[in-house]
């Protein structure tokens, strides 16, 4: 539903439909925490990056999760990069 309503969208309204319509989501969830799961991959860097720009952003609504499943040589490294790009987003 969400990534529907975002292809629809111009780039200029890209932030505002997606700002409305996850927090259309929030709503619906209870108000609660949403958890984002960041790899630091492009697809979810930019997720999160969407998300710091979101009116939800200042109300404390995510909590980002970043899992080191140290699969490679550096893969805690990478994460911990990554943890400090999401505190820098305010996330």
């Amino acid at each position: 539903m969400l990534l529907r309503a975002l292809h629809r969208s111009s780039p200029t309204n890209l932030l505002q439909h997606f700002d409305e319509k996850l927090t259309a989501i929030w709503h619906n969830s209870g108000k609660g925490r949403l958890g984002l799961a960041i790899s630091g991959g492009v697809d979810s860097m930019a997720l999160a990056s969407l998300c710091s720009k979101s009116s939800l952003c200042r109300r404390q609504a995510f909590v980002a999760f970043i899992v080191d499943h140290d699969l490679r040589p550096g893969s805690a490294l990478e994460a911990d990069l990554v943890a400090e790009r999401i505190r820098e987003l305010g996330l």
